[in-house]
């Protein structure tokens, strides 16, 4: 009996195995939601969702430099608030060159404020295209920027060039850009590039860009202000008539001339005088020559209180060596014109027998010239027992006088004959 009842429920058990335990239930599959491809705002789908997207910008998207680091910071995309850059397309953004172009920026930031700063307190001018100190003769370099302040002290060592060029001899070059800075004189910083025979370069305002080492030989190369020996041209000879001649011209009024002083170089002239009719009128030219043509290139020169600074800011080439050590607008207001005093003395002491000996006079602060009309001359120096007499075989010897006295003396006063 029990062999039976077990059997039994041996037999319901496999049934009930059979019926549930070997039969395996299929789930139906499920399908992702549609998704469409024409939604460009839709930003749950990515080809890889662990990596992080990677930042590209634009060629047409300006970059402004870090302000606080340029070495480690991330670059701020984006134009500077009320100084739109518009960069030339062949910007470089490589990450490579990322870091000099940072560099350079902070490092021309930097001069550009030392000029705007110290401009009217120094002669800075560009010598030979790099920013120099005329007051103090000294080249205005990174080393120099940093022991002033005006820049971080990691850039000393930096290979840096600071240069004072005019935007529109830079910006004529493909891939350029100097949208921000007007024409005329600009401080640049310039870097040669670790990719090749190119220069990275740029301004305080504008993106700049790269220029190739050729080009960037001929820019420095038309700043130089060697133009051969710079010297006193003689009066009487070819040339120094041939610039009068061409003054004459310019003037068009063809008149006759007390000239003080002709000053040249293979490539420019600088001609001080004033007319026969008024010896106070002193004028002063600048003159260039091309094809063996003079032709007057700055005027007015008497009227400049920086004379250097303002020919410089014209003409970055000229060798300010040709320019004479007085500035004729100092002493505008010390010009004689009563010479009642020193003739006294001069017919007092016997040198002349009357004014009618006198064939040119002209003075300014504390010196008078004459010459008589047998040719005799004369510089007279108002000192404290007041006029001296000195008797000179030639002008040089008047010159000589004064710049011993004052190196800035206003040996303008001497006629050039």
């Amino acid at each position: 009996m029990k062999k039976i009842l077990y059997c039994l429920i041996a037999v319901l058990a496999l049934s009930s195995f059979l019926a549930t335990g070997c039969t395996k239930t299929e789930t139906p599959p499920v399908e992702p939601p549609v998704v469409s491809t024409d939604d460009p705002d839709n930003t749950d789908i990515t080809d890889n969702p662990i990596d992080e997207p990677d930042i590209n910008i634009g060629e047409d998207e300006p970059v402004t430099p870090p302000v606080d680091d340029p070495i480690t910071d991330v670059p701020v995309v984006g134009p500077v608030e009320d100084e739109p850059v518009t960069p030339p397309a062949t910007y470089p953004v490589d990450k490579e060159l990322q870091p000099y172009w940072n560099s350079i920026n902070d490092i021309a930031s930097a001069a550009q404020n030392y000029y705007t700063e110290n401009f009217n307190k120094l002669r800075l001018v560009s010598k030979n295209g790099v920013l120099y100190d005329a007051t103090n003769d000294r080249y205005i370099d990174v080393a120099h920027l940093v022991g002033t302040g005006y820049l971080a002290a990691k850039y000393k060592t930096f290979n840096c060039s600071i240069l004072l060029l005019k935007t529109e001899d830079v910006k004529q070059f493909k891939g350029i850009s100097l949208a921000n800075d007007s024409n005329g004189l600009v401080v640049f910083a310039v870097c040669q590039s670790p990719k090749g025979n190119s220069y990275l370069l740029t301004t305080a305002r504008s993106r700049g860009g790269t220029i190739s080492t050729t080009d960037y030989i001929s820019v420095l190369g038309s700043y130089g202000q060697n133009h051969g020996a710079a010297g006193r041209l003689m009066s009487g000879t070819e040339e120094y008539n041939r610039i009068l001649n061409f003054l004459s011209m310019y003037e068009g009024k063809f008149g006759k001339y007390y000239v003080r002083s002709i000053t040249k170089d293979n490539r420019y002239a600088v001609v001080v005088l004033s007319s026969q009719a008024d010896v106070n009128d002193i004028r002063q030219y600048i003159l260039r020559k091309e094809n063996n043509v003079w032709e007057v290139v700055m005027d007015k020169l008497e009227n400049e209180s920086r004379v250097n600074v303002a020919v410089n800011k014209k003409l970055p080439d000229f060798n300010p060596e040709l320019l004479p050590e007085y500035t004729i607008y100092d002493y505008k207001k010390t010009l004689l014109t009563d010479y009642t005093g020193v003739l006294h003395v001069l017919v007092r002491d016997k040198y002349i027998n009357s004014i009618a000996d006198v064939k040119y006079i002209a003075g300014a602060g504390d010196y008078c010239y004459i010459v008589l009309e047998n040719e005799v001359k004369y510089i007279c120096y108002n000192g404290e027992k007041g006029w001296e007499i000195n008797q000179v075989a030639e002008l040089n010897g008047a010159y000589t006088f004064m710049v011993r006295n004052e190196s800035d003396a206003p040996t303008f006063i001497i006629w050039d004959r």
